[in-house]
């Protein structure tokens, strides 16, 4: 009875890890977040990352040969192979998926820039796979590495993004230095191939990709580096416990909310809650803190030394002594001669560095974090494998002694009921998302009660995660809109279903206090109850304000915050939380109406047009604001307030020849004016859009009569 644990440098540096983010995960924002994460953060939570740890023990205790690489890299390859023609084919529309069971390629979801690394990666491993020397060049080995190399690229030239090309041309450079180090060790003609592909890529950083040869990719929307990096800084000098630990594993959206800054305020993706940084390395600083990345860094540093003495360790001309130092440090012996093996350790750890890189520009999906793990723990196998020396092991025997059994045995029961916990609970937690997709795709066709009944599911697996709750009270919100909309509808039940929307959504505010996205839906709930109760305004007033209290320069918030005091009557409230909005956002369009019309409400008519003028001239191309300021104009009727007001009225009708208000109000100014015939053309217009108007036909009639 024996545990057999192979030892490697980073065994303190991974512990350092999970260390910090179990210290961090419990002194979180949101502990649930942090713990398990959810759909669109579950590579980033404590639990995933210990399972990454795992993956890269068993990695490396249970792979035994260089062949067993060379298998998984194939394995790699194939699956990269097959997902990159997926690609371009779904890119291209040449691949017709209609009516089989597979999920379309939806770059919403997936970012191509992304895939694009994983595809680098990978490309990287192909290459140092087929570049050791063999007998003749054109054997199975090469043809299907020229095979693979010319699909990933393939896939790399119809994705187009420079950032992608930089990554390649950075991957490309470091692979060609290590095999130009031992160039006697591997084929010239695919050094020459991959000298071709960094030329053709730093062509295409300069240049640009071929149009014709791109795919037509959706921007991608992500956060700036400037404003990651203000978030982060802003959120560890917060308070003591975020500079050592962070906000929380999975929790950046918290410090985003926080430390927006006003100026992405004129960008123009402000109204979206970004839960992802710029980048893996701000992100971790950002949530983990300063204890957290300095692990991260230890990691980081020690894998590079031990990575660099075994490549370059027989390079070295320093003392014997020394280098019988360095390779005792690392149990390192003298190094063999197994080129194939020194070119797969290449292009590993040129993967690997690849990775590392791309920490800093982009943020790391489980895909990623998996295929980082997974070259490092094949970095080190490489590396103890030539240098031909037993390795360090961490032993576990356990004595065949009664007493010892009797404990022995209890650890097991007791591992293996934790185990069983363990896929229970991410059983609960993967089933509850499947009928979470099923209610987005129940919501998509109108189905809300259905919707609502696979949300109902979904929290009574998932009760302590709050964005279900919420899930479930857009549910109950939709069957209350489908019901307003029968000819008889049932008020009571109207009132219940909002009712219970409401209730859901508390839920969900007591259950993560610290998300400023959820007390703003709460905002929205009780807004949408207020016909049914008199306190509902003033409910969602503590809402706004609390969420106001999470996401100070959100100019919505503030808006919305003002509307609602309108609705109390507190006017001056209302006008101060208006002019923070139009403060935070000077371009802000709706918030200068709105201003519009809280003056026009407290008879100010110039504020009023001042105001309206501003929107108008922000969006000079929306008939609504044009008819509006027109409108106030004409109510007005000072000096040339009436000019004014046709101008803008005819410039409305220009904008949208169907848009009945302005040509009723022209047609009320004509009539003023004494221009009858005009103004009964643009009645009879206003009638035919609207043929059920009792207002236009008596106003034509009376315009006949006379």
């Amino acid at each position: 009875k024996k545990l057999v644990i192979r030892r490697t440098p980073l065994d303190i540096p991974l512990l350092l890890i999970i260390a910090t983010m179990l210290i961090s995960a419990i002194a979180s924002k949101n502990r649930y977040l942090s713990f398990w994460g959810d759909f669109n953060m579950l590579g980033d939570s404590f639990v995933s990352f210990i399972f990454y740890i795992l993956f890269y023990f068993l990695v490396l205790n249970n792979v035994d040969s260089v062949k067993r690489v060379v298998k998984i890299i194939i394995v790699l390859a194939v699956s990269g192979a097959f997902s990159a023609l997926y690609f371009i084919g779904q890119s291209f529309g040449i691949l017709p998926l209609s009516g089989l069971p597979v999920p379309r390629w939806t770059l919403n979801s997936d970012l191509p820039t992304h895939f694009g690394y994983y595809m680098t990666v990978v490309m990287i491993l192909v290459l140092s796979l087929v570049m050791a020397k063999m007998r003749g060049f054109f054997n199975k080995k090469n043809i299907f590495g020229l095979i693979a190399l010319l699909i990933f690229f393939t896939a790399i030239v119809v994705l187009g993004f420079k950032s992608v090309w930089l990554i390649v041309a950075i991957s490309i450079f470091l692979l060609l230095v290590f095999a130009l180090s031992r160039i006697e060790e591997v084929e010239v003609p695919w050094v020459s191939i991959t000298f071709g592909i960094l030329v053709i890529s730093i062509l295409f950083i300069i240049l640009g990709s071929p149009s014709f040869l791109t795919a037509n990719l959706p921007t991608e929307v992500a956060l700036s580096p400037g404003v990651s990096w203000k978030v982060c800084t802003s959120a560890l000098s917060e308070n003591l416990k975020n500079f050592l630990f962070g906000s929380g594993p999975a929790t950046f959206v918290y410090d985003f909310s926080a430390f927006r800054p006003e100026v992405f305020n004129s960008n123009f993706a402000w109204s979206l809650r970004f839960n992802r940084p710029y980048s893996t390395i701000i992100g971790i600083l950002s949530t983990n803190g300063l204890l957290g990345a300095i692990a991260w860094m230890s990691m980081f540093l020690v894998a590079l030394g031990t990575f660099f003495v075994m490549w370059f360790v027989k390079n070295l001309r320093i003392k014997k002594k020394t280098i019988d130092k360095l390779s005792d440090l690392i149990h390192l012996g003298e190094a063999g001669d197994d080129s194939f093996t020194h070119t797969l350790y290449a292009g590993l750890m040129t993967g690997w560095l690849t990775l590392l890189i791309s920490m800093f520009f982009i943020t790391f999906t489980t895909v990623h974090w998996v295929l980082f793990f997974l070259c490092l723990a094949l970095t080190f196998l490489l590396g103890m494998d030539f240098s031909k020396k037993e390795t360090n092991t961490f032993t576990l025997s356990l004595k065949t002694l009664p007493q010892y059994t009797l404990i022995s045995s209890f650890i097991y029961i007791l591992i293996f009921a934790l185990i069983v916990v363990l896929v229970i609970f991410l059983g609960r937690f993967y089933t509850a998302e499947i009928y979470k997709a099923r209610a987005i795709q129940y919501s998509s066709v109108g189905n809300h009660t259905q919707a609502a009944a696979v949300m109902f599911k979904a929290v009574s697996l998932s009760p302590s995660y709050s964005k279900y709750y919420l899930d479930l009270a857009s549910a109950y919100i939709g069957m209350a809109v489908v019901e307003s909309q029968n000819e008889a509808p049932d008020q009571q039940r109207i009132a219940n279903l909002v009712a219970s929307a409401v209730n859901q959504a508390r839920e969900a505010t007591r259950l993560a206090p610290n998300d400023a996205a959820g007390w703003d839906f709460l905002a929205t709930m009780y807004a949408t109850a207020r016909p049914l109760s008199q306190n509902a305004n003033s409910f969602a007033i503590s809402a706004l304000e609390q969420a106001i209290k999470l996401e100070k320069t959100n100019p919505r918030l503030y808006l919305d915050l003002g509307r609602a005091r309108v609705l109390q009557k507190d006017y001056k409230g209302a006008r101060e939380a208006m002019e923070k909005a139009v403060t935070l956002k000077t371009n802000y369009t709706l918030g200068y109406n709105v201003m519009a019309q809280l003056d026009e409400l407290e008879g100010k008519e110039n504020e009023s047009i001042e105001h309206m003028s501003v929107a108008a001239a922000l969006s000079p191309n929306d008939p609504v604001l044009i008819y509006n300021l027109g409108r106030l104009y004409y109510n007005r009727a000072k000096q040339d307030d009436l000019v004014r007001a046709e101008q803008l009225f005819l410039r409305a009708a220009t904008l949208n020849e169907n848009y009945a208000d302005a040509l009723w109000s022209l047609g009320v100014l004509y009539e003023r004016q004494g221009k009858t015939s005009q103004a009964l053309q643009l009645y009879r217009k206003v009638e035919t859009l609207n043929p059920g108007n009792e207002n236009v036909k008596q106003k034509i009639q009376r315009l006949i009569g006379t």
